[in-house]
């Protein structure tokens, strides 16, 4: 059908188009007058700022950024770019590995920490390559924030105007398994609480985090303080470092769904979530309990080396270290064989030391503190490859979980084990210290009275008691019991403290009944002591069963000793003496 145009017609599209015309010209006014008021504006009011908030955050949400969040410990030893800086190293990890061990407890001289030395085994390697695994996990959600953060000068400010700790970040991509630890002693949340949620979090790809004291949650639990602490934040990070540097907001908290005792012993068994917290931001694990299944399904081991391996995969290809630490990482795979003597669950495990030395690095402020008190305690003379560790647990450790035996009978056996161990003979106990450190005020007055007593102490070769002045002995490993005018991140700095003095010694005795005492000895098994080389004596295994302990004082391991002292008597043999 052919266009009929008319004048009429002709006349009203003239008009329609003058009007376009210039409804153009006054809109393009319009917009050129309000570019240029917004130019006068940017000139006149203090409008980078905001641009500078927005580049500074540009990966984080609102709700985050102003809501109240859940945030790390404000230490005052943190500089301000500490966070970027402890971030940021996650793309040269084998460059900075000895600052990132050196967060540990173990002692700065360690092998562990000599990672220079051509004499460096594949399993020492191992344990690195795990701790710095778990550190990369923890810390690579906060990656992309820190870049972003990294290239503006003013983003300092920027946090701070936002009260972000120097620690906080959103970490939008992750997705927590947060646990309470509990009012045991701290051996025991190390086992049973820590070490497992850590191993659980590489299983689930989630970021692990300890809440106490939370304004919002599921549970009363998760809104109890710890009683291991005693800063106003009432949480685990009054004296340890954090566990990462991404916080939740309160409001992701307050949506956290607890696991079911059934769905925890699943998640150990499988490695895996029921499906329906699949989309979680925060799943909520009331504290552990044993299962006969720890395997996580076989997860952890793989996450463990796919981490590694983006480690190494950093270095160039000429690096001489990328033979051993390819080893390494293979050998992450392979299983652990029991402890020679008395064995205990992870005894040997490299994977359960290694979480145990990231889990317990103590914040910046006490790390100073416990350097402070062992230059103040230890003698200018004193001689690690000549130092005997004296550990003992005893107060309410004897009561229900183990014997105890007395502190003549400890001095007895440490004399017996440095003789055999370090020389083959007792005189070289005339140059030995003796690291004693204890929890029981009992016990700390036994070794005064036998430093004191000519007659007691000729029993023995002359030696040199080395003690921790600053121990508070609160007569308890669980620190809701400490005297009234002690408080428990004190009575934590002085465990902790003598922890480390322990680790001075090349021989050590100890109680493997104590959680506390284990974890000794999974710093100095691998490598974490200042001797030369190092060796634990459980009283367990000890061969004069007069001086061999029993755990939770087991009927058969009693019957079995009383039977070994009833047959040396029949043939005429005495208690093993020095």
């Amino acid at each position: 059908m052919a266009l009929c145009i008319t004048p009429h017609r002709l006349l009203a599209f003239a008009t329609m188009a003058v009007t376009a015309a210039f409804t153009s010209i006054f809109y393009s006014v319009t917009i050129l007058r309000t570019l240029d008021d917004e130019l006068m504006m940017v000139s006149e009011t203090p409008i980078s700022t905001h641009n500078l908030m927005v580049a500074c955050f540009e990966d984080n949400s609102a709700g985050w950024l102003q809501g109240p969040r859940h945030g790390n410990l404000q230490d005052p030893l943190m500089q301000d770019n500490y966070g970027e800086r402890m971030i940021l190293r996650l793309g040269h990890m084998l460059e900075s590995a000895r600052d990132v061990l050196e967060q540990s407890l173990c002692h700065k001289d360690s092998r562990l920490l000599q990672m220079e030395s051509s004499n460096t085994s594949i399993r020492m390697w191992t344990v690195r390559l795990v701790y710095l695994a778990v550190y990369y996990h923890q810390h690579q959600p906060a990656l992309a924030e820190a870049r972003l953060q990294s290239q503006e000068s003013g983003c300092e400010k920027a946090r701070s105007d936002h009260d972000l700790s120097t620690y906080d970040y959103e970490c939008p991509s992750t997705k927590y398994l947060a646990v309470s630890l509990w009012n045991n002693g701290i051996g025991a949340n190390m086992e049973h609480v820590a070490i497992p949620t850590l191993k659980a979090g590489l299983a689930l790809n989630r970021t692990v985090i300890f809440v106490s004291k939370a304004s919002e949650g599921p549970n009363w639990i998760i809104k109890h303080p710890w009683s291991l602490a005693s800063c106003s934040r009432r949480d685990p990070q009054c004296f340890f470092a954090p566990l990462t540097p991404c916080v939740p907001a309160v409001a992701d908290l307050a949506k956290a769904r607890s696991l079911k005792k059934n769905e925890k012993a699943q998640l150990f068994a499988t490695g895996s979530l029921p499906a329906k917290y699949e989309h979680d931001r925060v799943v909520y694990m009331l504290a552990l309990h044993k299962y006969n299944d720890n395997s996580l399904g076989g997860k952890l081991k793989p996450a463990l080396q796919t981490i590694s391996r983006t480690i190494i995969d950093q270095l160039p290809p000429s690096d001489p270290r990328n033979d051993i630490l390819r080893k390494a990482v293979e050998a992450i795979m392979e299983s652990d064989g029991p402890r020679p003597g008395y064995d205990f669950q992870g005894a040997t495990s490299k994977i359960h030391h290694a979480m145990v030395f990231y889990a317990m690095r103590p914040n910046l402020s006490y790390q100073q503190r416990i350097d402070q008190i062992l230059a103040d305690v230890l003698p200018s003379t004193f001689v690690p490859d000549e130092a005997i560790g004296l550990p003992i647990r005893a107060s309410d450790k004897c009561l229900r979980e183990s014997e105890c035996l007395t502190f003549e009978q400890h001095v007895m056996v440490a004399s017996r084990v440095w003789a055999k161990v370090a020389t083959g003979s007792t005189d070289s106990m005339r140059d030995a210290s003796i690291v004693f450190t204890t929890e029981s005020t009992a016990m700390q007055e036994a070794q005064r009275l036998l430093a004191g007593n000519a007659s007691a102490h000729s029993k023995f070769p002359a030696f040199r008691f080395v003690t921790n002045s600053h121990d508070v002995t609160p007569d308890s490993g669980r620190f809701s019991d400490v005297a009234k005018n002690v408080s428990a991140d004190e009575a934590m700095l002085s465990a902790i403290s003598s922890l480390k003095l322990q680790l001075m010694s090349r021989v050590s005795v100890g109680n493997c009944c104590s959680n506390y005492h284990r974890m000794l000895h999974d710093y100095l098994s691998e490598g974490c002591g200042a001797a030369s080389d190092s060796h634990f004596h459980c009283l367990q295994e000890d061969p004069d069963p007069e001086l061999r302990v029993c755990c939770f004082k087991a009927k058969s391991c009693i019957q079995k000793r009383e039977q070994e002292i009833a047959e040396r008597a029949l043939m005429g043999n005495t208690t093993l003496r020095v």
